[in-house]
């Protein structure tokens, strides 16, 4: 049977999976919610608040990368592990920096329901359903 992940949807019928960091300092039943982003060619995108909240290590390396209105600007890497469909995954996270953020959150809504974005890095190999009440992400399956 292939593993997966169950989600929902915001306020703003936005698909949210939420997904646990390994080894941030959260109770058990803690997860970060990610707005699923097929958009997004990285793994995860996170702001800078959110990734030293969750102690990830930051690298000093920095990307160039184009925001979604189009605009450029940079990010560091953090390579941060998972749970994902039951396993512990490392995978990648662009960081963005206190300047994208401020630029990004004057375009969002108040009511913004997650915290960072779950991206085609991890989504690839993986079906998405977006069903009526229910967001699922299945491993594997065709």
């Amino acid at each position: 049977m292939a593993e997966e992940l169950i989600g929902y949807y915001s306020d703003l019928r936005q698909p949210i999976i939420p997904i646990r960091s390994v080894g941030a300092e959260l109770p058990d039943s803690d997860s970060i919610p990610f707005l699923v982003d097929t958009g997004v060619n990285a793994d995860l995108i996170v702001p800078l608040g959110l990734a030293k909240r969750l102690n990830w290590q930051i690298s000093s390396a920095v990307t160039d990368v184009e925001m979604a209105d189009g605009s450029e600007s940079s990010a560091f890497y953090a390579y941060p592990y998972i749970r994902w469909h039951g396993r512990l995954k490392q995978c990648t996270a662009l960081v963005l920096s206190p300047r994208v953020q401020n630029s990004q959150k004057s375009k969002q809504s108040s009511r913004q329901a997650f915290e960072g974005f779950l991206g085609m890095g991890l989504l690839q190999g993986t079906v998405i359903e977006l069903a009526s009440s229910v967001v699922r992400i299945t491993k594997g399956a065709a």
